[in-house]
């Protein structure tokens, strides 16, 4: 089984498209599967230029739980930009997947989570900038695995990727657990 969830897809790759999103609510993507791989984006966005601002009191939440068994993959925030890329945290950006592990006699059915708070990539021809003023969470939790093969977590606050210059600022708060 398969299961994928955006709140918002923004995109504007042609020309000197901008993608732009600016966030004073609350945007959340949620994904429950119970045997299978789950992912979920609370915002992706990619343009030629690309800004994201997530203002004081909004949030961007992604979700996933694989209940019985399989991945739960969440991104709460992914933005790529040709020539530069930038994203503003003045609120809550939180990342969560919880997976398990099964096991039945022999037979074992894996259980990996993975969590990303904020990626950025610039990496054709630009600079790439994340400014955290707020707060940014990115947990992942596998449970139930029985030996090192069945089952990982892994988990990132904040990746900036650029060509030229990558930069992250912080002044809040990013919390990462796995």
């Amino acid at each position: 089984n398969f299961a994928d969830a955006t709140g918002v897809l923004l995109l504007a790759p042609y020309g000197s498209g901008e993608a732009t999103l600016a966030n004073y609510g609350r945007i959340e993507a949620n994904t429950s599967i119970l045997g299978g791989i789950g992912y979920a984006t609370g915002v992706q966005a990619y343009g030629t230029y690309t800004s994201i601002h997530n203002a004081a009191d909004a949030s961007i939440t992604a979700t996933v739980d694989a209940e019985l068994f399989g991945g739960a993959f969440a991104t709460a925030v992914e933005a790529g930009g040709m020539y530069s890329v930038g994203v503003v945290n003045d609120g809550d950006i939180t990342a969560y997947g919880h997976a398990n592990a099964f096991s039945e006699g022999t037979n074992g059915f894996y259980g990996a989570s993975g969590a990303g708070g904020v990626y950025v990539n610039a990496s054709y021809r630009g600079d790439a900038l994340v400014v955290n003023n707020g707060d940014i969470n990115a947990i992942a939790i596998a449970e139930n695995s029985v030996s090192w093969a069945q089952g990982g977590a892994g988990a990132t606050g904040v990746n900036a990727y650029a060509k030229y210059d990558a930069s992250i600022i912080n002044t809040g708060d990013i919390n990462v657990i796995a």
